[in-house]
């Protein structure tokens, strides 16, 4: 047991490392990408903790690193684009997290992370995607991942144009 549990731990830190190195690639498309993995693993943590760690914190980094991955399946110039996006654009954006979580669903032992990431646009209130999701239908790491990626957007997406926000405010 003592040996399958280490190899378990050995093959949850490598997949890891592996989610983490497709995170920093993520990050060479755009200057506003930099260090967002790291910024989102740490308020992720902190989140979890204050709630009193209801997430398994494994899981809870494999989304962290994952969620926006589908993104790099669509065309870049939707997922890159410094404007307002157009309907049919919405559309095409809105599959990123299944493609995903796809990924994560395929692997071992990630299916945790894969509901979080499947779910990450839902919202509380049903108005989400991809299923309209409401409220206890959402699991807890799904809406950490939603809380810290809307406050990173807030602070950070439009900072290039001097529009980013304080954190106070």
């Amino acid at each position: 047991k003592l040996l399958l549990g280490a190899t378990t731990r050995s093959n949850n830190t490598d997949d890891l490392r592996f989610f983490q190195r497709l995170a920093l690639q993520l990050e060479t498309y755009s200057p506003l990408f930099k260090g967002r993995s790291e910024r989102l693993l740490r308020l992720a943590f902190e989140t979890n903790a204050r709630a009193g760690n209801p997430v398994d914190t494994a899981q809870l980094e494999a989304a962290v690193h994952l969620h926006d991955i589908g993104m790099m399946f669509l065309p870049e110039s939707i997922w890159l684009k410094l404007g307002t996006l157009t309907d049919d654009e919405r559309l095409v954006m809105r599959e990123h997290p299944s493609f995903a979580a796809g990924l994560a669903e395929r692997m071992t032992g990630w299916q945790g992370a894969a509901a979080m990431i499947a779910q990450h646009h839902e919202m509380v209130d049903g108005r989400g995607y991809p299923l309209g999701l409401k409220e206890a239908q959402i699991v807890p790491g799904a809406k950490i991942l939603s809380i810290i990626d809307a406050f990173e957007s807030v602070t950070l997406k439009h900072s290039h144009r001097g529009e980013g926000r304080s954190l106070l405010r």
